[in-house]
């Protein structure tokens, strides 16, 4: 994993280095997104210390928060700040980064519906988040009340299925299943027999999907 991750960013960084203007800001978001995984699969593999890894996620989010505010933006920095949450033991920097993440999916939600959009990724990882946030007894503001999670949560299924409607690709077909099991979770959890037709699902989902998009959602 982490050698194909280096084989994405390489020419990103190549190209950012030849500073001859051929780089656009498309390219740099995915630079910077690659710099965090990159990070992430480092500190998992044993190659750096958890303080080295924050470092350099650290960077790569605060130059993708430096480029201008997009709904995809967003969900990137959020993307950068969950997989920040799974680095180290230290539970107080943990759950600061994953409530960091759910702020800025909720953002990128916002920012969606802003421009005439559904949002239906940063719906699903807003409350997916949020849903963590509240086992780990994250307190905020912004919290939803259960109510209204229930809601946004049945919003999320009527979103997603109407993307699946217009377009049947991996990444809408995966996210109508994490639906599914987000709403599991939130109902107190999935029995052995539904663990299974989620194994399934996702299993029949995977032949969607190309290696990148694989690494991305699975890694």
């Amino acid at each position: 994993r982490l050698g194909r991750l280096l084989t994405y960013v390489r020419p990103y960084r190549a190209a950012f280095a030849a500073d001859d203007g051929a780089m656009t800001l498309k390219d740099c978001e995915q630079m910077y997104n690659c710099e965090v995984r990159l990070a992430a699969q480092t500190w998992k593999s044993g190659e750096c210390g958890v303080d080295d890894a924050w470092r350099k996620m650290d960077a790569a989010i605060s130059a993708l928060a430096a480029l201008p505010e997009t709904e995809e933006r967003l969900s990137l920095v959020a993307s950068a700040y969950k997989r920040k949450s799974g680095i180290g033991n230290d539970r107080a920097r943990c759950k600061e980064a994953l409530n960091e993440a759910r702020r800025q999916y909720r953002r990128a939600y916002e920012k969606a519906v802003e421009g005439g959009r559904n949002g239906g990724y940063p719906l699903l990882n807003w409350l997916g988040n949020e849903l963590v946030c509240r086992w780990l007894d994250v307190t905020a503001d912004d919290m939803l009340a259960a109510q209204e999670f229930g809601e946004r949560l049945d919003l999320a299924k009527d979103v997603l299925l109407a993307c699946l409607r217009e377009d049947q690709s991996f990444w809408n077909a995966v996210m109508i299943i994490d639906r599914e099991l987000l709403a599991a979770l939130s109902a107190g959890g999935i029995d052995a027999a539904e663990r299974q037709v989620l194994v399934g699902k996702y299993a029949d989902a995977r032949r969607l999907a190309s290696l990148r998009e694989f690494d991305s959602v699975y890694y």
